[in-house]
């Protein structure tokens, strides 16, 4: 996996080169709010943001913003769906059921990881640490490991034992999905 601007640099491409590089549709996938594309053996998640930050129009102005907050995901899952409606019913978005196009929040702890992992800077330029994190925190304070954590978020297709003894095949952040902590923390116990 390789980022977008990663990407640009590898390939030597400008922002708008990258952008429009099309691929069959089999070597295009969509997961978890994120677009991969396969081009020359690489796999490059969200290709398109380096050209979207780019366009400077009345109609694709783009903003960023970082909240953190103490509120349970599905508050946080229900705020991003009321604003999705709000921004619908001004015109900004075609539908209140686009708001995945226009808003990305982290579904579950684990997720919260990634995201953190790829989007959160510290002073100078550096992305923070994995502990400083709040839930990779709470599971080093729980007795996980630092590389147990970070194999689980990079390799998150896992077998669960469900309650009623049998095992499950799940992506960790789906069978995590808006649960707390503590939740997720059981949940994430329960692998084998």
């Amino acid at each position: 996996m390789l980022g977008a601007f990663e990407a640009l640099e590898l390939l030597g491409m400008n922002e708008e080169e990258l952008f429009k590089i099309w691929v069959p549709e089999r070597e295009m996938i969509k997961i978890h709010g994120q677009t991969v594309k396969e081009y020359r053996g690489l796999f490059i998640v969200n290709y398109d943001i380096p050209a979207l930050l780019q366009k400077n129009s009345e109609a694709t102005d783009i903003f960023s913003m970082i909240l953190r907050c103490c509120s349970p995901y599905r508050h946080i899952h229900a705020f991003v769906v009321e604003a999705g409606r709000a921004l619908s019913e001004q015109g900004i978005l075609i539908s209140p059921l686009l708001y995945s196009h226009a808003f990305h929040y982290s579904k579950s702890p684990f997720e919260q990881i990634l995201d953190g992992l790829g989007y959160v800077y510290g002073k100078g330029e550096r992305h923070v640490d994995a502990a400083d994190l709040s839930f990779f925190a709470y599971l080093l304070k729980n007795g996980c490991s630092r590389e147990e954590i970070l194999r689980s978020v990079h390799e998150p297709i896992m077998r669960f034992r469900a309650e009623d003894g049998m095992e499950r095949e799940e992506h960790l952040f789906v069978a995590t999905y808006e649960h707390s902590f503590a939740e997720a923390y059981r949940i994430y116990h329960r692998r084998v």
